[in-house]
C-alpha cells in the first residue's frame, strides 16, 4: 500500500502593503522646509568644503602666483611686505573669493533639485533646471546663475540663440515651448542691480527672474530669498574658520618661492 505524501508546509501569500500618497507640501510648508534645509546645507556644503579647500593650500605650487602683485597685497592687507602677508593674501584671494563665488551657483543649484521634488535637472543641453512656475503656472527652462553680473557681454548672443535652438527643435518633436518659458534666473539681487548684460537681454526678450521674483516663482512664497540669506547668515556667524585660514598662512609662508618675494 503507497504511504500517503505529506501535505507540506502551505505556500506563503506576500500581500504587498499599500504605498501611502506622497504628502505635498503646501507653499508654505515648503518655504519652512527650505530654510531649514539650508543653514544646514551651508554649513556642510559651503564652509566644510571651503575648510579642506584651504588645508590644501600649503605650498606655492597650489598658486600661479603673480611676482608683481603678490608683494603689494601683502603691504595693502597687513602694513608690510612679509612672508606671512603675502601667503595671507594668496589664501584668502583663492579660498575665500575665487572658490567660493565659482562653486556657489553650482552647489545652490543642486541644493534645489536635491530639497523641491517639483524642480528637475534638465536633460536638455543649455539648461539648468526645469520647473512649474508657481506665478502663472507654465513650465520653465532655466539657466541659473548666482548674482547680477554672472554674465559678459559675449554670452547675452550665444543664450538668445541657444533659447531659439531649443524652441525651434521642440517644436519640430511636437512640444510647444513658447518664448516665456525659456528664461535666464539669478539666485539674489533685484532687477535694479543687473549688470548691463542681463539688461541687454532681457531686451532680447529673454525674461530674467531675479532674486526673490526667482524663489516666488519657484516656491510660491514672497520674501523666500530674504529668509534663506538670514538663515545662511545664522550658519556664516557660527563659522570657526580662522584657525584653519592661520595655520595654512604659516605653513605657505615658509615655502621658499614665497620667501623669494620678500625685499
Amino acid at each position: 500500500m503507497a504511504k500517503k505524501k505529506s501535505p507540506g508546509k502551505p505556500a506563503l501569500t506576500l500581500k504587498a502593503k499599500p504605498i501611502p500618497p506622497l504628502k505635498v507640501m503646501t507653499s508654505s510648508e515648503l518655504a519652512d522646509h527650505l530654510v531649514a534645509e539650508i543653514e544646514n546645507w551651508f554649513t556642510e556644503v559651503v564652509i566644510e568644503k571651503n575648510k579642506k579647500n584651504i588645508e590644501k593650500l600649503k605650498k606655492a605650487s597650489a598658486f600661479e602666483i603673480n611676482r608683481y602683485l603678490a608683494p603689494y597685497v601683502s603691504q595693502a592687507l597687513t602694513g608690510a611686505i612679509t612672508a606671512e602677508g603675502i601667503a595671507r593674501g594668496l589664501i584668502q584671494g583663492r579660498a575665500m573669493v575665487t572658490s567660493l563665488n565659482t562653486s556657489f551657483g553650482d552647489r545652490m543649484q543642486i541644493f534645489i533639485i536635491d530639497q523641491i521634488k517639483e524642480v528637475v535637472g534638465s536633460a536638455i543641453a543649455g539648461i539648468d533646471v526645469e520647473f512649474v512656475d508657481c506665478i502663472d503656472g507654465e513650465k520653465k527652462y532655466a539657466q541659473v546663475k548666482a548674482g547680477v553680473s554672472t554674465i559678459n557681454k559675449d554670452d547675452v548672443a550665444p543664450i538668445v540663440s541657444k533659447f531659439k535652438g531649443i524652441r525651434a527643435k521642440a517644436r519640430r518633436d511636437g512640444v510647444k515651448i513658447n518664448e516665456n518659458q525659456t528664461v535666464m534666473c539669478v539666485l539674489y539681487g533685484n532687477k535694479a542691480s543687473l549688470s548691463a548684460h542681463y539688461k541687454k537681454l532681457i531686451d532680447e526678450g529673454v525674461d530674467v527672474y531675479v532674486g526673490d521674483d526667482f524663489w516666488e516663482r519657484l516656491t510660491g512664497e514672497k520674501g523666500m530669498e530674504q529668509r534663506l540669506f538670514k538663515a545662511c547668515l545664522s550658519a556664516a556667524a557660527k563659522a570657526d574658520i580662522k584657525p584653519t585660514i592661520d595655520k595654512a598662512v604659516l605653513e605657505l609662508a615658509k615655502d621658499p618661492a614665497i620667501l623669494a618675494l620678500i625685499p
